[in-house]
């Protein structure tokens, strides 16, 4: 699969499902985890097709954070997650936190379960690690998505969505914001004052329209001045 092709939204989206799609697989592990073979009528309690699907969704999302991390490390250069240098720390340390469930859950694929309460207690607690991860990774993705739509910098997001900021912040550490190179700060300044020029210039031609209307009517007062109302005389 190239995922240049795909771009950050698309590798993005393919996120967000493959995370809602493993939060589903894990639900139906719990409820569904006892499997017979027919041949040798040996019963687990821990179904191998889950632990399968569970696991080759877990490394489709590697794959989609890794190749967002390279696309906006060393190919995509306009938008805001490549910019923001804060973004790409993220973005770095989001790989591992993929990397540990996705060797987790192939770990747990190789691991012969068979039956008793205890591969009932451990299923229910790796399932229960592995929706935890589903749902960080899916407000993850989201919150990414949402931020290269609207070019929204890490100070902006942090401010507006704190169910994002505390996990972020323990992470990462406090006070998380906007870090940008000379360049770009250079680049926006420009932009900036740009923009203020052609605002000011723009104030100025309209000022301009409307001055001779205003001169017009001078001249007209001048040439026509008010006729004064004669005071009727007492008689």
């Amino acid at each position: 699969m190239n995922l240049g092709k795909l771009g950050i939204n698309g590798m993005i989206l393919i996120g967000i499902l493959v995370s809602i799609s493993s939060i589903l697989v894990s639900v139906m592990s719990m409820v569904n985890g006892t499997h017979t073979n027919e041949e040798n009528g040996e019963t687990t309690n821990y179904k191998t097709t889950w632990r399968l699907i569970n696991a080759i969704l877990r490394t489709i999302s590697l794959l989609m954070i890794v190749g967002i991390w390279v696309s906006v490390t060393f190919i995509n250069k306009t938008s805001v997650l490549s910019t923001d240098f804060t973004w790409r720390l993220i973005i770095g340390t989001t790989i591992f936190l993929n990397l540990a469930s996705a060797v987790l859950n192939w770990v747990n694929l190789f691991v012969s379960w068979g039956k008793g309460p205890g591969v009932h207690i451990a299923r229910i607690i790796i399932e229960t690690l592995n929706i935890c991860i589903g749902l960080i990774q899916f407000w993850s993705y989201c919150t990414k998505f949402m931020a290269n739509a609207k070019q929204q910098g890490v100070t902006d997001v942090m401010n507006k969505n704190p169910m994002y900021k505390w996990p972020m912040e323990f992470l990462h550490g406090k006070n998380l914001k906007t870090t940008t190179s000379a360049l770009e700060n250079t680049k926006r300044n420009m932009q900036a004052t740009a923009t203020a020029q052609a605002t000011v210039q723009a104030t100025q031609e309209a000022s301009q329209k409307s001055s001779p209307n205003k001169d017009f009517g001078k001249r007209q007062r001048r040439r026509n001045p008010p006729k004064k109302r004669k005071k009727k005389q007492l008689i």
